[in-house]
């Protein structure tokens, strides 16, 4: 498959799956957690593809509408979470 109809397709999925599940939940006021959402873009589709980066921004701003302030993504490192592990540098 050609990789911009990959992303193109990915970008697709996500508006749907926004309209259909995500939206409806924050509507009723329920907390939405997602996972690989568009940090795999950047990564597969961006560093992997080679496809370019400022593409896929301004394209998951139309897809998450992130401009129009629905989704506010953050990122969590899931690696580390006890003392341990972060004593250790890791």
């Amino acid at each position: 498959m050609d990789h911009v109809t990959e992303l193109l397709l990915y970008n697709a999925a996500r508006v749907q799956h926004i309209k259909e599940v995500i939206a409806p939940a924050l509507e009723r006021g329920e907390i939405v957690i997602t996972d690989r959402f568009s940090d795999s873009t950047v990564a597969y589709q961006g560093y992997a593809r080679g496809l370019d980066l400022e593409l896929i921004d301004s394209l998951d701003m139309i897809a998450t509408k992130k401009a129009a302030g629905l989704i506010s993504p953050f990122s969590l490192d899931y690696r580390c979470q006890n003392r341990s592990c972060k004593e250790q540098g890791a």
